[in-house]
């Protein structure tokens, strides 16, 4: 268990995230293109910029699969800490509380894979 999330006295840890996970970055642009065809771009400083963590975590446990659900329930809309696997802190929001969790093998109640995403509010 290398991966923790936290608020307040909740937590919870689970195993590593899956290599390839994604993380996107954005930001507000305004993207037009003037009656002589050139193309204007802005962005204003004040305008918020985003970075998004896509992580997704097999082999959950079925205890795993309920404590998480529990935590995302508990948590709606907070800020949150999250410690990843190279002991980097975030201060996250999770983006998609309704989690999808889908079992890998038939038959198998402990192998759960579900995908969380987390916009992260301050980035270390």
């Amino acid at each position: 268990m290398s991966v923790t999330f936290s608020y307040g006295s909740l937590s919870i840890g689970l195993r590593n995230p899956e290599l390839g996970n994604t993380a996107k970055m954005g930001w507000g642009r305004i993207q037009r293109e003037n009656r002589g065809g050139d193309l204007n771009i802005f962005r204003d400083p004040q305008w918020p910029k985003y970075h998004i963590q896509e992580l997704e975590f097999r082999l959950l446990k079925a205890v795993d699969k309920q404590a998480l659900l529990n935590f995302v329930k508990q948590t709606l809309g907070q800020i949150i800490t999250y410690v990843d696997y190279e002991s980097r802190t975030w201060l996250v929001i999770i983006t998609n509380p309704f989690l999808n969790f889908t079992q890998e093998f038939r038959g198998d109640s402990d192998n759960y894979k579900v995908r969380i995403e987390c916009e992260c509010v301050l980035a270390p």
